[in-house]
């Protein structure tokens, strides 16, 4: 009938092995890596932030989705992407107690 299942995770590792070696389960499994220092230069470039080099290295290990919703929140609120990623952090602090992993930003 030409309809796909797409399943996504943030945590593969905590899957029971059965689900993922299961033949028929899953036909493709593809990781989405979290973008390296010149895609996100590029994509700072790209967006005309201001301080690229430093919107680069506060953003190491952040996956795409969090660096298109920190540059957003800096054009939309007018302040700086170093200042939105501080406030990410500290509300994550916040409500990280509450949750059973950290969530991103380091």
């Amino acid at each position: 009938n030409n309809s796909y299942i797409v399943a996504t995770t943030n945590y593969p590792e905590d899957l029971a092995w059965n689900i993922i070696d299961r033949p028929g389960r899953f036909k493709v499994i593809c990781e989405v890596p979290n973008p390296v220092e010149k895609t996100r230069r590029k994509y700072f470039e790209y967006m005309k932030v201001d301080n690229v080099d430093e919107c680069v290295k506060i953003t190491d290990g952040l996956s795409l989705d969090y660096i298109i919703n920190i540059t957003q929140d800096s054009i939309f609120e007018k302040k700086s992407v170093a200042d939105v990623v501080k406030e990410y952090k500290t509300r994550r602090d916040k409500v990280s107690k509450r949750f059973k992993k950290p969530m991103g930003l380091g």
